[in-house]
Order: C-alpha cells, then structure tokens, then sequence
C-alpha cells in the first residue's frame, strides 16, 4: 500500500505545482475596469484621466467618428451626438446612422438612374449605328447602279457606233460593175430551128 499512497502524494504535488497559489492568482479585470481602460483607450487618455476627459468631451457636444475594422466588409463608421444634463450625466445619444442610410438610398437612387440613362444613350447610339449601316448600304446599291447604268451607256454607245459605221459601208458604191440584162433583151433571139 505504500506503493499506492507515495503515488497520490506524488500526484497531489504535480496539481500544487501546476495550479497557482491564492496569493499568485491572477487579476480579472472587474467590467467597470474594462470600460473604463477601452474608454481610456478611445479618448487616447491615461486611465487616470480618462472620466474626467470624457466628461469633458459629453459637455463640449464632441462628436466622435469611430472607424471600425470588421476585416471581411468594407470600414464602417458610427457617428452620434452626445447630450449631457446639468450635472454632466449624459442625456442622450443620437445613432445619425438612420441619417447615412437615407443618404446612401439617395445616392444608390441616383446611381440606378444614371445607370438607366446610360442604357438609354446606348440603346440610341446602337439605333444610330445601324441607320447609318442601312445608310451605308443604300449608298452602295446606288453606286453599283450608278456604275451598271454607266456601262450600259458605254456598250450603247459602241452599239450605236457600230450601225453608223455599217450604215455608211452599205451607202458606199460598190466597185463591181452591175449586169446588165438590158443589153441581153437588146440583142435578137436566134432560132434554134434551121432554115433550109
């Protein structure tokens, strides 16, 4: 049994080592202590002085921007306007929150119509486009008929050149001289019979 009980005590010694006396426990900060070192901490303050610099600020209206870093979404800001009473307490705080996400809606409105517009120009740009290609087009079928129409004078005017050209060899006097049957019917007809 000795064997058994050295074990435990051995045991109970390795949990005395590993666990912190009550005099060495550590501090946990008490959330009054939290708020007030991350209110020291966002006035960039000592603790000391971070209340009374708070309530400094409450009285002068300070309007604070608070920029936090979500790291997946875009930077986000919070903005309010801090009252205090006569004694310094703080009255009220108003989110001008509501007041950003109307001027955000504005502004996307905006965007959209904008965006509506430029479909508009693009549509119009794309109907000028293709009147122009028609335009082009009609163009090109009157300058290949314009050039059909000049050909054909061309081969009417060597038509018309040939006939004068055969016009004036058929009014030409032929070399040849003509028969004459005239002098056939002239002459007197002979007999084939014999006299005798």
């Amino acid at each position: 049994m000795s064997a058994i009980a050295d074990f435990k005590k051995r045991l109970e010694a390795a949990k005395r080592a590993k666990s912190p006396a009550a005099t060495e426990t550590t501090a946990t900060p008490a959330p009054e202590n939290e708020a007030l070192h991350l209110l020291a901490y966002l006035l960039g303050c000592d603790v000391d002085s971070a209340i009374e610099q708070g309530r400094n600020a409450a009285e002068e209206k300070a309007k604070y921007s608070i920029g936090i870093d979500l790291a997946k979404d875009a930077d986000k800001t919070a903005i309010a306007t801090v009252t205090t009473d006569e004694q310094g307490n703080i009255a009220s705080i108003i989110d001008h929150a509501a007041e950003l996400e109307d001027s955000a809606a504005t502004v996307t409105d905006a965007a959209e119509t904008a965006l509506d517009a430029a479909d508009k120009v693009s549509e119009s740009a794309d109907k000028v486009s293709s009147a122009a290609g028609d335009l082009e087009s009609a163009a090109s079928s009157v300058d290949d008929s314009a050039s059909n129409l000049a050909y054909t004078t061309d081969d009417l005017g060597q038509v018309a050149a040939e006939l004068k050209e055969a016009t004036a060899e058929l009014k030409k006097p032929s070399g040849v001289p003509a028969s004459s049957h005239g002098a056939k019917a002239a002459a007197p007809k002979s007999n084939s019979k014999k006299s005798g």
